[in-house]
């Protein structure tokens, strides 16, 4: 993908320049990925973010060009990664996470939820009062999985 500052400029880029190391990063990842990101980004809220998010998550995830075949969930994704830089950051660093955005948005109901997040802490949804318990029930690591799981929802 080859562009230019004034092209990343009429699409909205304010930074051309980092517009530019960007994509040259994510066509190291993919020779097609940056084209196919590029038209995403100028739409997303904050474009710059957009495409230095999807850089990242390129170098996080050399599969990303194939998560993203999908226009749907490539824009999700893009959307995302365009409006909130603490989630770019987070899936980044955690790109297992993108199979969230690959999938159809659904409704989770309330049970659904209130199972998930303490599943995530070891506890029995099926429980009448469901606390963790067992030798994991004071792990200092069922903060993080609950954190987790939280951000996935």
């Amino acid at each position: 993908m080859t562009a230019t500052r004034a092209e990343l400029a009429r699409l909205g880029f304010l930074d051309p320049e980092r517009g530019l190391a960007a994509l040259g990063q994510m066509a190291a990842a993919g020779p097609r990925l940056a084209a196919a990101v590029l038209p995403l980004c100028a739409a997303a809220a904050d474009p710059d973010l957009a495409l230095e998010t999807a850089a990242q998550l390129a170098e996080a995830d050399p599969g990303l060009s194939h998560r993203l075949a999908d226009p749907a969930a490539a824009r999700r994704v893009i959307a995302v990664a365009g409006g909130s830089a603490a989630l770019g950051r987070w899936l980044a660093r955690r790109p297992c996470d993108l199979a969230v955005l690959e999938a159809e948005p659904a409704r989770v109901n309330a049970a659904a939820l209130r199972a998930d997040l303490l599943q995530a802490v070891g506890a029995d949804p099926a429980a009448w009062s469901s606390a963790a318990s067992g030798p994991g029930a004071c792990d200092p690591a069922a903060a993080d999985n609950l954190r987790y799981a939280y951000r996935r929802q």
